[in-house]
């Protein structure tokens, strides 16, 4: 059984914080977005697993992101639709027999 997994992680945050995205800040010594993508690497093959990030995105936090997956990461949109529109066009869906959407956010 093929499983693709699309992670939102192109969220703007902006009632966290307008400065950061929520993605991104450190709870003990990880990202946000890390405890997500740890999880759902327990679960989910790297091949598998499709990242979509905002357009302001430091290199060491494409680095980080690039560890978790095979593919290339999915500049996303200005919202979670147009977001995750961009990630479908990006996989070849025909691979797989399910689709998981989740929320980068909520590990």
């Amino acid at each position: 059984m093929n499983i693709a997994c699309i992670v939102l992680g192109s969220g703007s945050g902006n009632r966290f914080s307008k400065h950061q995205s929520k993605l991104f800040y450190k709870i003990k010594d990880h990202l946000l977005i890390e405890y997500t993508l740890k999880n759902i690497s327990k679960s989910i093959n790297k091949r598998c697993l499709y990242i979509t990030i905002p357009k302001k995105i430091t290199k060491k936090e494409k680095s980080i992101l690039s560890k978790y997956t095979d593919n290339a990461l999915i500049l996303g949109g200005n919202s979670r639709h147009q977001s995750l529109s961009k990630a479908l066009k990006s996989i070849d869906t025909a691979k797989y027999k399910y689709l998981m959407i989740h929320d980068g956010a909520r590990p």
